[in-house]
């Protein structure tokens, strides 16, 4: 179907000097669409005036009439509105860990159940940057790249209005071999590759082993990676190994405790079993280590049960989900080492009536307030629901959480935001004050305030004054007598011409600052009162400072470039001879060894690296020392001779 705004119409018009009008084929011209439209109008009366005056056979003739009648149904058809499905435009860059544009290179977006089919493409400019309009309003969407020689990173698309920047990493080829405890080859087993780093995230990369146990992965980042297997009667193959360059691995089962899961799933219909989804997170060595193939995926039979045998006996956070269905209960926390586990969840229809859980809304005043979209969810995320509130203030959602499960329900309206009494508590985290919290009970009703909210909006600029595009903003909330003294609340990015807005904020009794960190420059605002409801704060142009660097080159003991070598930038307070934080940015050593941090915040800064099994090496790689703005310090490192 035509679009109203560009429609052409390959049409032409004529008037007869006795008032006739006349159609032929062959004339082009461009026609608006509300013009076309009016026009077709016209034309239908027109002939349909001659027919009953008997004039249309007489001054078109029979085959004339049918003739200009079909190109009058064209003409109708590609002007009728049509109801499209929803699409937003995205916007993004591709950058290596240097910081320099990723250019000419494609750009995908597909979906998390279906990662094979693309919904939209694109490509990267001369500066990385890529637009990609009319991308289809889906769950799940997923962004990625591909680049020949660079690793780029998968990202999940959480909103159109945030630019997306995607980091890349230098590749290389992994060949290896996958063995059983006893060192025997494991054919025809998929194997796992993922990136170990804070610098780029979801960077994996699978292949499958051949008769004599041997595979090859393509495209796998330099740094330290860990390669996973599930072996069969066996349980999980692993290696943690810094890949430098092409590399040969061995990966072998480890000596892990295991023990068995089963999962069974009641009240869903057969038929949904294939699309049930099941989170499945285990929790060792400090951190999340989600499984390979095939355990990555559920896998429910008939009977509503998934049993995996010689899985590790760590920590596990198990939750299912399935489009229009509520589990009871929403997830289970396992503790490590207390295998075998026994999991039950009883599936609900999300639109029963003993899921509706109803909500009405009123103001400051307490009178009802219309129109105003909320969305209810669990606190740490997971399956939302949304509604509207009526004439009266009430609205009744189809809860995503089962009776008794704690739940969070805000405003997705700009212009309102929910005004929980402290005494129901949302803590001390200015991020939760837009949240109302309650617990699911169909038979209760929830009462929740509103009040307009507050907005801040700006400009970012670079030191020359040119536009800082995606620049990263954030609003902090003073906390006196606590460290540190100012804490992130909200985020914004800007957008091409460093515009930023702070939308359905709520006031604060504290004052608020805006900084800016990135590596593009630093900014760090006076701060201003965001204390009265519905207050509108446009700021001054933010202006950066100019970057700091600290860049180099990491060499081995050999006195050889090291590629793939993680470095750490961590903060120093010269004054006191301490951390001011325990923050730490990361980036991975490039095919040539270099290394580089743009936009170093003012003040101490000290660098550490990484050794093999993502241990921390305790020995500073660099001592601290003080950053000043628009410096560029050249810092080249060399491991030990012991290896990194």
């Amino acid at each position: 179907m035509a679009n109203a705004a560009d429609l052409e119409l390959a049409i032409g018009t004529g008037f007869r000097g006795d008032g006739g009008v006349r159609l032929w084929g062959g004339g082009v011209r461009v026609v608006r669409a509300a013009a076309c439209f009016t026009y077709a109008r016209f034309l239908l009366l027109e002939l349909a005036h001659r027919h009953a005056t008997g004039r249309a056979n007489a001054t078109m003739g029979n085959e004339g009439t049918m003739k200009n009648f079909g190109q009058l149904i064209l003409l109708l058809s590609c002007t009728l509105p049509a109801q499209e499905a929803a699409t937003d435009t995205i916007n993004g860059r591709i950058i290596t860990l240097l910081g320099e544009p990723v250019h000419a290179t494609p750009v995908e977006i597909t979906t998390y159940l279906k990662p094979d089919t693309v919904i939209a493409r694109g490509f990267t400019d001369g500066d990385g940057y890529f637009r990609i309009a009319r991308v289809p309003v889906t769950k799940g969407r997923r962004l990625r790249a591909r680049s020949a020689d660079l690793c780029i990173e998968t990202k999940g698309i959480s909103g159109a209005g945030s630019p997306q920047v995607l980091k890349a990493q230098d590749a290389t080829t992994v060949r290896g071999v996958l063995r059983d405890k006893s060192g025997r080859p494991v054919p025809g087993t998929p194997v796992r590759s993922s990136l170990v780093s804070r610098a780029m995230r979801d960077v994996i990369r699978d292949s499958v082993t051949d008769d004599a146990g041997r595979f090859v992965i393509e495209n796998v980042p330099l740094g330290m990676v860990r390669f996973q297997a599930v072996v069969p009667d066996e349980g999980i193959a692993v290696a943690t190994i810094s890949i430098p360059g092409e590399t040969e691995v061995e990966v072998r089962t480890a000596d892990l405790d295991t023990t068995t899961l089963r999962i069974c799933v009641k009240g869903l219909p057969a038929e949904l079993l294939p699309e049930l989804v099941v989170s499945l997170l285990p929790y060792a060595n400090g951190g999340l280590s989600r499984f390979p193939p095939p355990w990555d995926k559920s896998q429910f039979g008939d009977d509503g049960v998934w049993s995996l045998n010689h899985v590790p006996n760590c920590r596990y956070i198990i939750y299912p989900h399935a489009e229009g269905y509520v589990f009871t209960p929403r997830q289970f926390t396992l503790k490590a080492g207390t295998g075998p586990h026994d999991l039950t969840y009883k599936a609900t229809p999300s639109g029963s009536a003993n899921l509706q859980c109803r909500v009405v809304v009123r103001d400051a005043r307490g009178e009802p307030v219309a129109g105003v979209t909320f969305e209810m969810r669990a606190s740490n995320g997971g399956n939302r629901s949304q509604a509207t509130s009526g004439a009266d203030g009430a609205m009744v959602f189809q809860s995503p959480l089962a009776r008794g499960e704690g739940a969070v329900v805000y405003s997705v309206d700009d212009r309102w935001v929910t005004d929980q009494p402290l005494k129901q508590g949302f803590g001390s985290d200015a991020r939760d004050a837009t949240w109302h919290r309650f617990k699911v009970d169909p038979e209760q009703p929830v009462g929740v305030r509103v009040i307009p909210a507050c907005e801040v909006s700006g400009q970012v600029v670079l030191t020359d004054g040119r536009p800082a595009a995606f620049a990263r903003v954030q609003l902090e909330v003073e906390r006196v007598n606590t460290t540190p003294r100012w804490r992130a609340f909200s985020w914004a990015t800007a957008d091409r011409q460093g515009s930023f807005r702070f939308r359905g904020r709520h006031p604060m009794k504290q004052a608020v600052r805006l900084v800016v960190e990135g590596s593009q420059g630093a900014f760090v605002g006076e701060p201003f009162a965001l204390d009265t409801a519905g207050q509108k704060v446009a700021v001054p142009e933010l202006k950066l400072s100019p970057i700091a660097i600290i860049e180099g080159v990491v060499t081995n003991g050999e006195q050889k470039v090291a590629p793939g070598v993680r470095v750490w930038l961590r903060d120093w307070d010269m004054a006191t001879g301490r951390q001011r934080s325990g923050s730490v940015t990361e980036t991975i050593t490039d095919k040539s060894g270099r290394y580089r941090f743009r936009g170093v915040p003012t003040g101490g800064a000290w660098l550490q690296t990484l050794g093999a099994g993502a241990s921390i090496s305790r020995n500073r790689a660099v001592e601290p020392f003080d950053v000043e703005a628009g410096k560029t310090y050249t810092c080249d490192i060399q491991l030990p001779a012991t290896g990194r």
